[in-house]
């Protein structure tokens, strides 16, 4: 479950000095076990991660975050694409 997604990327059309990042907040439950991660694109990435819940592992993988930010857009409401794969 995707708990928060904060996006601080360089919108398009937009000449920054910091590329910025996408970070995602996530959650894996099984019965009353779970375990949380941090997912990062963009800047010193970290999309990757492999997180414990009892006795099953699973690795998760950021994809993308949706949409990219665009100059001059009204805020969208952001959608985290992962990859699940149990181990």
């Amino acid at each position: 479950m995707v708990e928060s997604i904060g996006d601080s990327r360089c919108p398009l059309n937009v000449q920054c000095i910091w590329t910025g990042q996408a970070k995602v907040q996530i959650a894996v439950s099984k019965a009353e076990m779970s375990s949380t991660a941090e997912l990062v694109i963009g800047a010193n990435p970290q999309n990757n991660a492999i997180v414990t819940v009892g006795t099953n592992k699973y690795s998760i993988t950021l994809e993308k975050v949706i949409p990219y930010p665009g100059g001059g857009q009204t805020r969208e409401k952001k959608e985290a694409v992962l990859q699940v794969k149990c181990l």
